[in-house]
């Protein structure tokens, strides 16, 4: 098993930053939000998935037959049941994960490395995997904000994370960032513009990105979300 697979719900973290349902998405959002898709993406209270494990020992397996130096910086360690993991959890800051991505290709690309090939395609194949979700307030639980800054390694251009199923498609958030609805520029991936007019990501900087209005102040402290 990677180094540090153990235990990995204990490692996400549960506290509820933002009441999500005074997140007003923008009305394009809502005319497609329909009964049906509302109550499948407001049930689950943590969306977790059970092969992260395997995506971390896809890499460490790879890297320790990789002839590069492994011993500066742990790459094998690191970028698979460390940094690896903890960039697919709820948690993750939007750009975690492609910064492990990016430092995949890196070392892929280094001195006496055999299999770069195979390794940049795992590092590919894992910038473009999806992320666990937590429900922040019992309620619905947000998709996953897309990183803003693009990648220092060609490979990767283009390249963005996969959206859980049962996720709310129009909000965005996590435990340790504020929710956000459709319209701010982490709704859409690097190089799209969120358009609220039509509630989709155009290419380029020429859509209406107008914001849904920001939430009004909780009334409540937030309580902590069960896990």
């Amino acid at each position: 098993m990677p180094a540090g697979d153990a235990n990995i719900a204990a490692r996400e973290t549960h506290p509820v930053h933002s009441l999500m349902r005074r997140v007003d998405i923008p009305p394009a959002c809502q005319s497609k939000v329909t009964r049906r898709s509302y109550m499948d993406f407001s049930i689950a209270k943590r969306i977790a998935q059970e092969d992260l494990p395997a995506v971390a020992q896809t890499w460490q397996t790879a890297c320790l037959a990789s002839g590069g130096d492994i011993t500066t910086n742990d790459p094998c360690v690191q970028l698979a049941g460390v940094r690896g993991i903890n960039s697919l959890l709820a948690g993750g800051a939007p750009c975690d994960q492609q910064d492990v991505a990016d430092d995949m290709i890196t070392f892929a690309k280094s001195a006496g490395v055999t299999n770069s090939a195979a390794l940049i395609q795992i590092a590919k194949d894992y910038r473009v995997h999806p992320r666990n979700a937590l429900a922040l307030d019992g309620n619905v639980t947000p998709s996953t904000p897309f990183c803003q800054t693009a990648p220092k390694n060609p490979e990767l251009n283009g390249l963005v994370n996969g959206q859980l199923n049962g996720v709310d498609p129009f909000r965005f958030g996590g435990p340790k960032f504020a929710v956000v609805a459709f319209g701010d520029p982490v709704s859409c991936p690097f190089g799209q513009t969120p358009d609220v007019d039509s509630c989709t990501c155009v290419a380029g900087g020429a859509a209406n990105n107008a914001a849904a209005p920001a939430p009004a102040p909780a009334s409540a402290p937030a309580s902590a979300c069960p896990a």
